[in-house]
């Protein structure tokens, strides 16, 4: 290699070197390195179907994280299944500021706040992303009205707290339409239609006899 060329290579080092040095200064500075987006675990009744890894995670309409796993966990003793649904809410995406700080920081990272804002509704539930193709979304708000549920009673999973959940608009229409005896009305339906049929091909018949009878009389006459 000509002394042109090292010099060259070495002053490409120096600069790739350079420039690796600056962007850890900045994601030191900014603290990136050491915060971690925080996770929850949330257990839906509903089914799943629809719902996928990498499905958005929106709170009060605002994409603020994805969906990360969805799992079948077994007990071994109740032989029961659950479906554990590990959220994953971004740092940039969800923040708060405190008294006396100027930084902003993601309060869902304080299990106490968390607490604090169950109590007052905070709750999970399956919205629609598009009626096509039947993908599903995780909609967090607070919902004042939610049944009340101690924070301190959720289990968790993998040392994930957990978000309590409640049924969607879509699940509520479908719980309505399954208490529904369709099978019935339907039944009952046919019962009466087949009865109006029939009641109508014997008034037609005796329309046509009656006219039959009149045709002959003026044939007589």
């Amino acid at each position: 290699m000509t002394e042109r060329g090292t010099k060259t290579l070495i002053g490409a080092f120096v600069l790739g070197a350079l420039a690796l040095l600056v962007a850890g200064v900045l994601l030191v500075g900014t603290g990136v390195l050491f915060k971690k987006n925080v996770k929850f675990v949330l257990y839906f009744d509903a089914s799943l179907r629809g719902l996928v890894q990498g499905a958005p995670v929106y709170f009060k309409g605002v994409r603020v994280g994805k969906v990360m796993s969805i799992q079948i966990s077994a007990d071994e003793d109740d032989r029961e299944f659950r479906t554990p649904v590990v959220i994953e809410l971004e740092n940039a995406l969800i923040t708060g500021e405190r008294k006396g700080d100027d930084d902003e920081y993601n309060f869902m990272r304080n299990e106490e706040v968390v607490q604090d804002l169950i109590r007052r509704g905070l709750r999970a539930k399956l919205g629609m992303q598009s009626f096509i193709t039947g993908q599903l979304t995780v909609d967090l708000d607070i919902l004042p009205d939610a049944r009340p549920v101690d924070p301190l009673s959720l289990s968790r999973f993998r040392g994930l707290q957990q978000i309590p959940t409640v049924p969607s608009s879509l699940d509520a229409m479908l719980d309505v339409l399954s208490r529904i005896p369709l099978e019935d009305i339907a039944h009952k339906f046919l019962v009466q239609l087949f009865g109006d049929l029939i009641h109508a091909h014997k008034g037609i018949g005796q329309n046509a006899d009656g006219g039959d009878r009149r045709f002959q009389l003026v044939g007589h006459v």
